[in-house]
């Protein structure tokens, strides 16, 4: 049984309180319809991490990460960002350290071209008119945006569209990015393009936070996985660890991606049921043959 877990609902990854990006303690939120969508929450995010928050719809994920910046208040507790109330901390100061991208990017893209969509963010933080402009040029050139400057958002694909708003959060220097759904309406190249802007955004130093369904996304990109389930945090740790708790993915009604499902099914054979690519099966059957 895990509804322990509901009980105390203690994060079992707990950073360095110096290197800790987002604090939440004790998180309770309620909307005004009276549904509560999360209750006492204790997670930490700490820097340079890549998480995934993952579980069935209306179990409290966007709720939850819709804190880490302000755009939700808690009902009860306390979030911290770099150490600072978010209650008592402007939304505009708190995007300075966390980035959110929207699941559906027409929700925060509205400027007429992609390259004054890229400035609009710099702006409102007040940089200097030559500050803007050569933080866009790197931008542009880390997304290989150079085709769309001058094209409207709208005229975009979707994928593109989603990359353009990434890009337009990442301009801003957040040293947290969240990412809300992002491969939802994303075809095989688009989502391959999203997968290289990851790991750029990670090997620049930055944390990464996605909400996702898409589980073997997850497995590719995440090092550590936050499972919801009816506004309670159900397991905290890594993916491997994750998906051998058959109790935790039974309660988040949740699947591993097919390649780890065949590793579990070959454990007999002596393949470990923790492979979550193919690299590691192809590396597995290898080891087993050899």
């Amino acid at each position: 049984m895990i509804s322990n877990n509901h009980k105390n609902n203690k994060s079992q990854f707990i950073p360095d309180a110096a290197r800790t990006l987002v604090q939440v303690k004790d998180l309770v939120h309620v909307y005004p319809t009276g549904t509560r969508a999360l209750e006492n929450i204790n997670v930490s995010v700490g820097e340079h991490e890549k998480l995934a928050i993952i579980g069935q719809n209306g179990s409290g994920k966007t709720t939850l990460v819709k804190h880490f910046n302000g755009l939700l208040q808690p009902t009860e507790g306390t979030i911290l960002v770099h150490g600072a109330d978010t209650r008592k901390t402007r939304t505009a100061v708190l995007a300075k350290t966390v980035g959110y991208v929207f699941q559906n990017p027409n929700h925060q893209l509205f400027c007429v071209t992609v390259a004054e969509e890229l400035r609009f963010g710099l702006r409102n933080l007040r940089l200097p008119p030559d500050e803007i402009e050569q933080k866009v040029k790197e931008t542009i050139e880390l997304f290989k945006l150079q085709p769309y400057l001058d094209v409207h958002p709208y005229s975009l694909s979707m994928g593109a569209r989603k990359l353009v708003a990434i890009a337009s959060i990442f301009a801003m220097g957040p040293q947290l990015m969240i990412l809300d759904e992002p491969t939802t309406g994303q075809d095989y190249e688009s989502k391959k393009i999203l997968s290289q802007v990851i790991g750029m955004m990670y090997e620049s130093g930055k944390s990464i936070v996605f909400v996702s369904h898409d589980m073997s996304f997850v497995a590719e990109h995440a090092d550590r996985a936050i499972v919801m389930s009816r506004a309670h945090i159900v397991f905290d740790g890594s993916l491997p660890d994750l998906f051998i708790r058959q109790d935790v993915l039974n309660e988040a009604d949740l699947r591993p991606p097919h390649i780890t499902q065949l590793s579990q099914r070959l454990s007999d054979y002596g393949v470990s049921p923790r492979v979550l690519n193919v690299a590691e099966m192809v590396s597995e059957v290898r080891r087993c043959l050899a």
